[in-house]
């Protein structure tokens, strides 16, 4: 359990870090470069996303699920490396190739240069093979790669982004950053494990892989759906504001999914046996509830004071936006859950990929509909609605593993913290008008009543 623990804190550092040290530069780049080049970013970096997911297919889950059953035979892992490195290889070079024809066409005129330069990232997506050390439990070799990277980015950025003219500067630097972590990982990696050759890919792990990839997909179109429609009927100003919201949604989801990341290869090992299959999502449920919560009904608490704080008045649009994805998040942390650690170590991937389709439709039609006529709203009330069928109709579908009572009781003490969250939040905003004020009492006053409520918890969450 400490080894657990240990991980928990590794993954959660490995990987929030990133978007944490994007949020302490997001301010100073939000008024460097202004409203409409970070709405031109987003849309260019929508586009790319749909090519990464295709580079990425479903490898990783797949190689999570069945690599952490192939460990302890170093010869049936290395085999089963080789494998992946092929099927990777190969859909990272048919994605490039399509996202090329889409980047050079003439629509896309404006955009050409911002959308070559980001194209190495569907390399870098594919080739850093972040699962080896995953199933290995090396979250601490993760953690310090993510931790010395991030930090010489962040003093670069201050460093060469000056003006709104230096939008290049500022993503080749992400991309030279990307690019070194992944050859530094890839050349770790190596050491343990070796190439075979002549390592044939089986038909059911391109079978697998696929179903996962398109399940993927589906999930994508609901999530990046949203910025290109809003980019094709809107304009960028509305991507800007959009993504603004997102990123601190963002944030939150990555919480939720490292802790996510770390369960999946417990359960995939441990499918065989009910009761600790049961024992450990119900673990992850917990400690998942325990970190999460604060943190939405904080920023719901506080989210015009937090977006006037990182964003200015400029982003002030986007707190409305920012507020219905904050309850969106609810639903996408129990579709979460339910898809990675129930659905996909149970092999159904194929009734997760039915409950995202089923999603992505809804997500594309209400899209159609309310983005022209009602902008960024309709984006995050789509995205809500989309998060809300997927949570329902998996979880109805696996509520056999999920024991709800000792669920239930395990939430009350969080429950109470995040009332005391929601009175402190008022009080502040009683006892002063000055909102940079109300944001630092607001959340140092909301996190030391948290940890004092639910201390056991936390100390033994902590205990490493």
């Amino acid at each position: 359990m400490k080894n657990n623990n240990r991980n928990y804190i590794f993954n959660i550092v490995h990987t929030i870090l990133p978007i944490l040290c994007s949020a302490i530069v997001y301010p100073y780049i939000l008024r460097t470069l202004e409203v409409e080049n970070m709405g031109r970013i987003g849309y260019c970096q929508s586009i790319l996303n749909y090519f990464i997911l295709l580079a990425n297919l479903g490898i990783e889950s797949y190689a999570i699920r069945v690599g952490s059953k192939l460990i302890e035979d170093k010869n049936k892992f290395n085999y089963f490396y080789s494998q992946i490195f092929k099927i990777g290889l190969v859909s990272s070079l048919v994605s490039f190739l399509l996202y090329y024809l889409i980047a050079s066409n003439d629509m896309m005129s404006e955009y050409r240069d911002i959308l070559m330069l980001i194209s190495i990232n569907i390399f870098v997506s594919n080739m850093s093979f972040d699962w080896i050390a995953k199933i290995k439990g090396k979250f601490l070799f993760l953690s310090l790669m993510t931790i010395t990277l991030q930090v010489i980015q962040t003093v670069f950025v201050f460093g060469i982004v000056r003006t709104q003219n230096d939008v290049f500067r500022y993503l080749l630097l992400l991309c030279f950053m990307s690019l070194f972590a992944v050859i530094v990982k890839f050349v770790l990696n190596r050491r343990n494990t070796k190439f075979i050759v002549t390592a044939k890919v089986e038909i059911e792990s391109i079978k697998a892989v696929l179903i996962l990839f398109f399940n993927s997909v589906m999930v994508t179109v609901y999530v990046n759906l949203d910025m290109t429609m809003l980019g094709f009927y809107c304009g960028d100003y509305s991507v800007g504001i959009y993504s603004f919201a997102v990123t601190l949604y963002t944030i939150l989801k990555s919480l939720s999914s490292a802790m996510i990341g770390v369960k999946f290869p417990i359960v995939s090992k441990a499918v065989n046996d009910k009761d600790c299959f049961k024992k450990e999502i119900e673990d992850l449920i917990q400690k998942t509830v325990l970190l999460c919560s604060p943190c939405v009904v904080g920023i719901l608490c506080i989210c015009k004071e937090l977006t006037l704080c990182i964003g200015g008045i400029s982003y002030i649009k986007s707190v409305s936006v920012l507020r219905v994805l904050c309850v969106a998040f609810i639903f996408a942390t129990i579709a979460c859950i339910m898809a990675n650690c129930v659905y996909l170590p149970l092999c159904r991937e194929k009734e997760v990929l039915r409950v995202t389709t089923i999603s992505a439709l809804s997500n594309f039609v209400l899209n159609m509909i309310l983005i022209p006529k009602y902008g960024y709203i309709a984006a995050g009330v789509t995205t809500l609605i989309s998060e809300f069928v997927s949570s329902l109709l998996l979880f109805f579908n696996g509520r056999e593993y999920v024991e709800i009572r000792k669920v239930s009781r395990s939430m009350r003490k969080p429950a109470v913290g995040c009332l005391c969250i929601v009175v402190i939040s008022i009080l502040c905003k009683i006892m002063s008008d000055d909102y940079i004020l109300r944001t630092l009492l607001s959340i140092s006053i909301s996190v030391v009543i948290y940890i004092l409520i639910n201390r056991k918890e936390l100390r033994e969450l902590l205990s490493v």
